[in-house]
């Protein structure tokens, strides 16, 4: 992603960075599709948690982590496919309609093209496929800035990299500009409404 210099999850984890990815993994995880067969994760971070979560509960599972840089023991994960690219730009390796299910948790803030990371999705998802989302809402961030800057509880360099907070509304027109169906994309709050998680069906 432009500008970054490191992917996250190089740097360590703080006790809130710990309990708010678990809060947003929670969310996406209960809405997995029963049978995928390739999930992908656009902006995995340097360490694939998520992925790497997922492999070890669906062992018939196909993953791609998609992010700048990753941990040199990842190699070595089976079923694990590590693609180097910037989000704000196609991924040339990946072929269209060859994903079942896109992931991306807390990425989409960061990235100064939104609308070409929304269509690669478009493109490289399966008719079917599902794209499952989040990313901090409005209301986030007095409470993020807060928590980064004044009591240094969250890392500061992710809050002050955010480009933009997405409402609801701002998903849905960014979705449907990509070419998914307007009456396919549902976006909601979590997390006292500071969240949004995106379900958007190809």
């Amino acid at each position: 992603m432009v500008n970054r210099h490191h992917a996250f999850g190089k740097e360590e984890y703080s006790i809130l960075d710990n309990v708010i990815f678990s809060r947003r993994k929670r969310q996406v995880v209960k809405k997995l599709p029963d049978k995928p067969s390739v999930v992908a994760d656009f902006g995995s971070g340097y360490d694939c948690r998520l992925l790497l979560q997922i492999l070890e509960e669906r062992a018939e599972v196909s993953a791609i982590a998609v992010d700048t840089e990753f941990h040199p023991n990842l190699g070595q994960v089976e079923g694990l496919q590590l693609v180097t690219g910037n989000l704000n730009q196609p991924i040339a390796s990946l072929p269209d309609a060859s994903i079942d299910v896109a992931l991306s948790l807390a990425v989409l803030e960061h990235l100064d093209a939104p609308d070409v990371f929304a269509k690669e999705v478009y493109r490289t998802l399966r008719p079917g496929g599902v794209l499952l989302l989040t990313t901090p809402g409005p209301t986030s961030k007095p409470l993020l800035e807060f928590l980064a800057y004044k009591l240094g509880v969250i890392d500061e360099y992710e809050i002050r990299d955010h480009k933009h907070y997405f409402s609801s509304q701002d998903l849905e027109d960014t979705f449907s500009a990509a070419g998914f169906t307007p009456e396919k994309i549902e976006a909601k709050t979590f997390i006292f409404g500071m969240n949004n998680i995106l379900k958007v069906v190809k």
